[in-house]
């Protein structure tokens, strides 16, 4: 039997290349004479240490490696050289996992980014604007509000814009940053689109309006319904009116629209801030006041001493509140004898010469410390409208007696957002329990000045005389307004009507 080396040495007896002598430790393992494997028809030997003890075979096709060596052939020993590759195949599978995850984590972060410019810039103001539409449908006057709150979300993108500038790299390209905003100002287009033209539908229907909103709204199909039969409600309800409104006018031309919309802002914005609506505007029936249309040089050539005079007329009652008109047109309004009336009171301001002229109903709706503050003008029937007489009061307040003016929210005082949220709490604060009217009339500075005329010594001569006027005794009730018609300046004008109307039937009140 020979050993290792000379078997070694024997195949290579022919060989056209040297070799070295085999090392010691590989010598001692090839004399050993290597393991048997289960069915014993071969024997191996390991070069390596292998991690576990076992035959080749037990090693998987994909982990070995088998060379035969052809070069030589020996009569007595056949011989294969297994290569075991398993620590190759643990390194790939390793870096295959680490492939693997490079790319889940790549495919994650791509997917992230596009995902989050597709929130951006399409998922979330499509949220928003499904938002907003909702919120028209639900409470179509809350429109007016969005407008502010969009105007407050823009200022505060503005003041964060800057920092966020800082914050990014100097050499990420601006092209894609310019292509976001672009796309971004789209959909910001359409989401300000909606909140316009929510606001137009809440201006234009008003209060009368809205549930002509809401009802077309909530159907699912794109036909408009606006011939939707009406509700009843109970409100106080007013109008109001612009002396000379026709001379300034005339005066004014074109700048009218200007005159009646500034004007109309302040008592709109009074109604608004004592949870009232306004509803119309027709004409002459508008609200407002500015000290500078009082020194206009036109006006004053027209209407010597011109001064901006607002009438009132104000009942409460019942109405009818709904939409007026047909497919091609429709008002929103209210309709009722009882707005009639409030129309009618608002004429009759000029008769009697007074700012304010209120119905009985409304004043016995007041506590009996704010109908101190009222005066009683006359007891009156309308023709097909009151069949029972009914009384007229008024609250006696002298404009002229104010100095400076009113100008409730000058342009660029305030962002909306914020002149919204003081009106708010104004409202709200006028809602307490705590609050009384009469106590704002008794501690308003303006309201102070403009009663301050009218002294207790005046009021008391004239309920003498009216008092004798309702009991038939107008001799002596002409006598008391004769002294009361000129115990202020201007001349009273209740006084006055009452004595040309007592005049007119020779002061006899049968």
């Amino acid at each position: 039997q020979k050993t290792a080396q000379e078997h070694w040495e024997y195949l290579f007896v022919d060989a056209s290349i040297g070799i070295d002598t085999l090392p010691p430790d590989l010598v001692t393992r090839l004399n050993s004479g290597g393991s048997s494997c289960t069915d014993e028809t071969y024997n191996f030997i390991s070069l390596v240490t292998l991690p576990e003890d076992g035959c080749p075979d037990d090693i998987r096709l994909s982990e070995r490696s088998v060379i035969e060596p052809n070069a030589v052939v020996s009569r007595y020993l056949d011989m294969l050289f297994v290569f075991d590759l398993r620590p190759y195949t643990h390194r790939t599978a390793v870096f295959s996992m680490m492939q693997t995850g490079f790319v889940c984590l790549i495919l994650a972060v791509g997917a992230m980014v596009f995902s989050h410019d597709a929130n951006v810039l399409v998922l979330q103001p499509i949220e928003r604007m499904i938002a907003l539409v909702k919120q028209i449908r639900d409470n179509p006057l809350y429109a007016m509000k969005l407008g502010d709150e969009s105007y407050r979300d823009g200022n505060e993108e503005e003041e964060e814009a800057p920092q966020k500038r800082k914050s990014k790299w100097r050499w990420c390209p601006c092209r894609r940053s310019q292509h976001v905003k672009e796309q971004a100002m789209e959909t910001k287009i359409l989401e300000n689109a909606i909140v316009k033209l929510g606001t137009l539908l809440a201006l234009g229907f008003g209060e009368a309006g809205s549930e002509i909103i809401v009802k077309n709204m909530r159907e699912d199909t794109a036909k408009v319904n606006a011939m939707i039969p009406g509700s009843k409600v109970e409100a106080v309800f007013g109008f109001c009116n612009i002396m000379n409104f026709t001379d300034t006018t005339e005066v004014l031309q074109d700048k009218v629209m200007v005159f009646v919309n500034s004007v109309a802002e302040i008592v709109h914005a009074i109604v608004d801030e004592w949870h009232g609506a306004a509803n119309q505007n027709n004409g002459e029936d508008k609200s407002p006041v500015l000290k500078e249309y009082s020194e206009h040089p036109a006006l004053l050539a027209r209407m010597p001493n011109y001064r901006v005079r607002l009438k009132f007329g104000l009942h409460s009652g019942w109405a009818i509140e709904g939409a007026i008109g047909s497919d091609f047109k429709i008002d929103a309004s209210y309709l009722s004898p009882h707005v009639n009336i409030a129309s009618q009171l608002e004429i009759a301001t000029q008769l009697y010469g007074v700012s304010l002229c209120i119905s009985a109903n409304l004043a016995n709706l007041c506590s009996l410390a704010m109908q101190a503050h009222f005066r009683v003008i006359d007891r009156i029937t309308l023709r097909g409208v009151i069949s029972q007489p009914m009384r007229l009061v008024t609250i006696d307040l002298y404009a002229g007696a104010l100095q400076g003016s009113y100008y409730p929210n000058p342009k660029g005082a305030a962002n909306p957002y914020e002149v919204r949220l003081k009106k708010e709490k104004v409202r709200e604060a006028k809602m307490q329990i705590t609050f009384q009217v009469h106590q704002h009339f008794e501690q308003d500075i303006d309201i102070t000045a403009m009663r301050s005329p009218f002294t207790a010594r005046f009021y008391e001569e004239y309920n003498k005389g009216f008092y004798n006027y309702e009991a038939g005794e107008w001799d002596v009730a002409s006598r008391a307004f004769e002294k009361t018609r000129t115990m202020i300046s201007p001349p009273d004008g209740p006084s006055k009507a009452l004595l040309e109307y007592m005049a007119s039937c020779g002061f006899d009140a049968r």
